[in-house]
């Protein structure tokens, strides 16, 4: 999720990608607060309602808590200036995968989803290749395979948003580090999201 936002004007701009049930859509509400408690607590509203309460734990970074019945949470950090391209993605990067939040719809028949750590390599013209091992659950197939290969395309926006030819989708933190969205991984059931974390 990006989240540019103004404390002077009492405004923020949000722009993110969501994983419900496997379908991935993209989200811009205009959000607005009052005010910036003196703990830190910040609620975001969009159009009158309650959408994010925000916990800042330093200048620019804290923690997110959305208020919608996708009761999702994460972490913000500054992004590095912009603008993004194929060439702010260079070099070699270690990844792994952190627990899904898989939103307000329970399951009725859980397959764990698919984990990831390995290695990611690109010369910053777009492409990159991948080394991954992977653990999933047993009824989606082997539940562990390991030195897997493979290479994808990316096209990186000016924002730092960026989608590749598998359909995944990443947002860029900077040059040494961004998070990657894969969108129902393995095919699990109910679908899952998994966020990767990657870091030079």
């Amino acid at each position: 999720m990006r989240l540019d936002c103004a404390l002077s004007s009492g405004a923020a701009a949000v722009s993110r990608d969501y994983d419900d049930s496997g379908t991935i859509s993209t989200q811009s509400p205009a959000l607005t607060f009052s005010s910036v408690a003196p703990n830190g607590r910040v609620p975001l509203s969009s159009s009158g309602s309650l959408f994010a309460i925000a916990y800042l734990v330093a200048a620019n970074e804290g923690f997110i808590m959305s208020a919608t019945p996708s009761a999702t949470v994460g972490f913000f950090q500054p992004q590095a200036a912009g603008p993004f391209s194929a060439a702010s993605i260079s070099g070699g990067y270690f990844f792994g995968s952190v627990p899904p939040s898989i939103g307000s719809k329970p399951p009725t028949t859980f397959v764990n989803p698919a984990v990831t750590s390995g290695a990611f390599t690109s010369p910053g013209n777009g492409s990159a290749q991948v080394t991954l091992d992977i653990s999933r659950g047993s009824t989606a197939g082997t539940s562990l395979l390991l030195g897997e290969t493979g290479s994808v395309a990316l096209t990186v926006a000016p924002t730092g948003r960026v989608t590749d030819s598998a359909g995944d989708i990443y947002y860029l933190i900077g040059p040494s580090s961004f998070l990657m969205l894969i969108p129902n991984a393995a095919g699990s059931s109910p679908p899952v999201p998994v966020i990767s974390i990657f870091q030079r």
